[in-house]
Order: structure tokens, then C-alpha cells, then sequence
């Protein structure tokens, strides 16, 4: 199972994250504010295949994909 947490309060409204997505996992939230910009938000989950490319590029470590074995 994979988890993607955003840290809202760290977030600058880059969206380096949204931009290296290759699989649009991630959108932005174009009808809310925070601060001054339009928050980022899991879109798609099911499409992530936790490359990690969105908590790789994230200059302010505002995200974390998390990847938990099934264990059945």
C-alpha cells in the first residue's frame, strides 16, 4: 500500500511536485487557498507507482511517499 503525505505547512507553492509526477498523481487544488497559493493535493493514488520523484524534488521536504508491504 502506498501513502503519499503532504506537509501543508511546509509547502511553498512550488509545484515541482505536480510537474515531476510522471503518472498526474498529483494536481493542484485550483477552488482553496493556503497562504498564498493553491495547495497540492493526491489526485490519483492508484495511478502512483512510488517512484518518489514528487519527495525527491520537493526543495522543502513537504512530502513523503510511504510504501507498506501487504503482509498476507
Amino acid at each position: 500500500m502506498i501513502q503519499i503525505r503532504i506537509n501543508h505547512a511546509w509547502c511553498k507553492g512550488c509545484y515541482i511536485c505536480v510537474s515531476v509526477c510522471p503518472r498526474d498523481v498529483l494536481a493542484i487544488d485550483t477552488k482553496s487557498w493556503q497562504k498564498s497559493f493553491h495547495p497540492v493535493y493526491v489526485k490519483q493514488l492508484e495511478r502512483c507507482t512510488a517512484c518518489r520523484n514528487c519527495e525527491l524534488f520537493c526543495p522543502d521536504l513537504a512530502i513523503e511517499v510511504q510504501v507498506e508491504e501487504d503482509t498476507k
